[in-house]
């Protein structure tokens, strides 16, 4: 190389093989970092080479992003910059014609390994689909290809690391195909330890769902396997003993196997010993959590003494780079291990800081779908961070920790439209006009050499460390915030309600109007409480009308709500309280699909929460603060009502829901519009019922302070923000459209929405994404939703009723809802629950 002339082709292609045997070198533990470091300075100068032939120079450019994905991730050193870098030039070659399809395979295994890589250290999910498109794109259009089995193991490696950031365990034939394609690669080959890792750690993720012993004995069979055969002089060797570890730690936690939960914390406390191991921060944190893991099944003192100060290294270099994978998770392991260690400041410390670490992750998600999937893991962590403030004596700060983690699901459905504005707000419109612009120009594409994060990843972390000076960024609003919204529209308590965990029984803390925060244990509300799952079983018969069996059984279901936490909550507010409250609840997970609202204690004489109290729900105290400065919606004989509109298929016909939109349209709102079919003749239609039509009445104030929807409804599982309508000619608006577009409406509005499942979720079962918060988050000052299918004709009463008692009788919307619900309980037709209970309030 020395002996050729400089900027010469030739010169430039002997570079590139020289780099490439380098790094042979190094992968083999044959040379040191420096040679690496080495190859990576040939291959820069390769890439930028203007007289470089355009296959040279992308080969480089593959082989740069495996030289820095090797410096980076396996020896800890360099900048994750670099890899930013590197993507960028091999997403640009695979996007340019000039590469022959061998040469544009081996550049999309490059780009997807420096994607998966880059998934690892930062964790935005949209990395890991877009890796699953490359190698899954390549992989069907390559099927002679002789390194077919390593995009095989590749591809199935992408989707066990799905499963593991989703939380869903992976799927049998994942496993199969993985174990399978494992016989094809000849032992001592790298590839094989890798691979050992991957399932050793998809059969233990399977086992913790299946809880089937031959899945654990699996799972330790191969971390075994890679502890046998990893190579000592690998760069990997760390990576895969620590990941080996893990295993073992996991496997004798479920199975309660203190032995071999303590051969585990053997492993990694080896490969800890070595301090100048590379991403030492990472296996200080496996190791501290392990023996944390350890100190549960033996109880020894001594345990969190040693694990303390490898967890506070560890989470200190965490904690000085925002957005960093797994600093939540360790932010948790050390609030866990100083609160076992009797040191409950440091233990708050760390929890808030681990919520931090969660909005960071949130905000590092490239989608609503991607960002809602990493903000509900929050809400575990907020209620272990407040049952901490609850033992120093805190109960405000408790307050705070829930509403931080409330707050994160609330802004991971709204990402996408906020950066923006927060980028400006901190005097960076540049970048803001940047984020506009990639969202703009989204490549949405099935074609793998075109499909990409809508914003890519990078601009995404650039963004982070401009946001990471606005420290209040996702600080929740204080207690005397609260208050005041509480004040503003009548509610005397904000209620957060969660589930019992093995860290506590079920809870219930209250924000008074008067500015006291008090806590409640709920001993019966445990993670075992069948009454969500009971509620969803139920209420999934319910079609025009609802069985008896489903009546009984959801009655049932009420009843068990009153014993777990209504009953207990009413009681303990009458002992110190005169009069009747208005509660506005505030739900964690699936307790949002359960009808609180119609709660009643057993009996020939049953009490009822609604002749006890006023029910409101909220996704959040910040939602609630939002939605108190907005006007109250006063009915003034104009509107929107849509009524049965026609989808193209007859079977989506509610004859019911024309009646009753005809009927609420001509007694209360005819100086509005009508959009869809109607049932009365002297009801004209001015338009068929569109999503435009809805979403105009959001950004139009003189289209008055109603919007009354009588459709279908529907709850998709194919994501958190997947509950919808259907609307004319077959259209459907979702959730996730409204919280996109936040096109803000003025003067507030009410919106009622008189169709099935307007206040569920899908996946998550978590009200922040439904279409009722969606309609406040986007401008409404109140809405009304639904829980389950409701009956048509069930509805259609409820709805004229409520409409009667808010535009004829001036009741105020909360109070219109509970009286319509309370006449048809006691009309003693026949009238179920099902046909009253599944409508719920929020907001004003």
């Amino acid at each position: 190389m020395r002996r050729l002339p400089a900027g010469t082709g030739m010169r430039v292609e002997v570079c590139y093989h020289l780099a490439f045997l380098l790094m042979r070198r190094v992968e083999a533990g044959r040379a040191d970092a420096a040679t690496l470091d080495r190859a990576v300075d040939l291959l820069r100068g390769v890439v930028a080479s203007d007289v470089a032939h355009p296959g040279v120079r992308q080969a480089a450019a593959a082989q740069l992003a495996a030289a820095l994905i090797g410096r980076l991730y396996y020896l800890g050193r360099g900048e994750i910059a670099d890899l930013d870098v590197a993507i960028a030039h091999l997403d640009t070659a695979l996007r340019t014609g000039a590469l022959d399809e061998v040469n544009r395979f081996a550049v999309a295994v490059g780009l997807a390994n420096a994607v998966m890589v880059r998934f690892e250290l930062r964790g935005d999910v949209a990395d890991l689909r877009w890796c699953g498109d490359l190698l899954a794109g390549v992989r069907d259009e390559a099927p002679n290809d002789p390194n077919r089995h390593e995009l095989e193991l590749g591809f199935a490696q992408v989707r066990i690391a799905h499963s593991f950031a989703t939380g869903e365990p992976p799927e049998a034939d994942v496993l199969r195909a993985l174990a399978a394609a494992l016989a094809t690669v000849a032992p001592g080959n790298v590839t094989r330890v890798q691979v050992l890792r991957t399932l050793a750690g998809g059969f233990a993720m399977r086992a913790e769902s299946t809880r089937d012993p031959e899945d654990w004995r699996t799972a330790v069979r191969y971390a075994d396997a890679v502890l046998a055969e990893v190579p000592a002089g690998s760069p990997l060797a760390a990576l895969m003993r620590a990941g080996a570890g893990g295993v073992l730690v996991l496997a004798g936690r479920i199975r309660d196997d203190a032995a071999l939960v303590r051969r585990g914390v053997d492993v990694l406390a080896t490969v800890v010993s070595d301090p100048a191991i590379g991403q030492r921060e990472r296996y200080l944190g496996m190791y501290g959590m392990a023996l944390t893991d350890l100190h549960r099944h033996t109880r020894d003192p001594e345990l969190p003494r040693r694990a303390l100060p490898a967890l506070v290294e560890a989470h200190r270099t965490a904690a000085a780079q925002p957005g960093v994978r797994g600093a939540a998770e360790l932010a948790a392991a050390l609030a866990t291990t100083a609160a076992a260690a009797g040191d409950l400041d440091l233990a708050a410390e760390a929890g808030r800081s681990g919520l931090q670490a969660h909005a960071w992750q949130v905000l590092l998600q490239s989608g609503t779908h991607e960002a809602m999937t990493v903000a509900r893991r929050s809400a575990t962590d907020a209620l272990r961070v407040a049952r901490v403030h609850l033992r120093r004596g805190d109960p405000r700060a408790a307050c705070l920790a829930l509403e931080t983690g409330r707050g994160l699901v609330l802004h991971a459905a709204t990402v996408a439209a906020t950066v923006p504005d927060l980028l400006r707000r901190a005097d960076e419109p540049l970048l803001a006009d940047e984020w506009v612009a990639a969202s703009a120009g989204a490549r949405a594409s099935s074609d793998w050499r075109s499909a990409a994060p809508i914003v890519p990843t990078d601009l995404r972390y650039r963004a982070l460390h401009v946001l990471r000076r606005e420290s209040t960024l996702f600080d929740p609003p204080s207690i005397d915030t609260l208050r005041g919204a509480l004040a503003a529209v009548e509610a005397d308590g904000l209620v957060y309600l969660f589930p019992g965990t093995d860290e506590g029984p079920g809870l219930a803390l209250v924000v008074e109007a008067d500015g006291h925060v008090g806590s409640l244990d709920l001993p019966d509300l445990t993670g075992d409480w069948s009454g969500p799952a009971a509620v969803r079983a139920a209420t999934r018969e319910i079609g025009p009308t609802a069985p008896a069996e489903t009546s009984r059984r959801l009655a049932d279901d009420c009843a068990g709500a009153w014993d777990v936490a209504i009953g207990p909550l009413l009681d303990d507010w009458r002992r110190r309280h005169a009069g009747e409250p208005h509660l506005v609840l505030v739900l964690d997970g699936s307790l949002a699909t359960v009808p609180w609202h119609a709660a009643h204690s057993r009996g020939t004489a049953p009490r009822w929460a609604i002749d006890e109290a006023e029910f409101s729900y909220i996704a959040s105290g910040r939602l609630l603060v939002d939605v108190a400065r907005r006007d109250v919606p006063t009915p003034s004989g104009a509107g929107l009502v849509i009524g049965n509109p026609g989808t193209g298929d007859p079977r989506d016909d509610l004859p019911g829901a024309g009646e009753e939109a005809s009927t609420i349209y001509r007694r209360h709102y005819a100086a509005g519009r009508y959009c869809g079919r109607p049932a009365d003749p002297a009801v004209r239609a001015d338009g068929t019922g569109t999503p435009r039509d809805v979403l105009g009445w959001l950004t139009d104030d003189a289209a008055g302070p109603v919007l009354h929807l009588a459709c279908h409804g529907d709850v998709s599982a194919d994501g958190p923000a997947s509950s919808s309508l259907l609307l004319a000619d077959g259209a459907v608006l979702s959730a996730e459209e409204i919280l996109r577009g936040r096109p803000g409406r003025g003067a507030g509005g009410l919106v009622t929405l008189a169709a099935c499942t307007t206040h569920r979720a899908a996946r998550a079962h978590d009200e922040a994404v439904t279409l009722s918060t969606a309609f406040l988050v986007a401008g409404a000052a109140t809405t009304i939703g639904s829980l389950w299918s409701v009956p048509d004709r069930g509805t259609a009463r409820l709805m004229v009723a409520f409409h009667d008692n808010l535009a004829g009788r001036g009741m105020p919307p909360r109070r219109a809802l509970r009286e319509a619900q309370r006449a048809m309980r006691d009309v003693g037709d026949g009238t179920t629950l099902a046909d009253w209970a599944g409508f719920v309030h929020l907001g004003r």
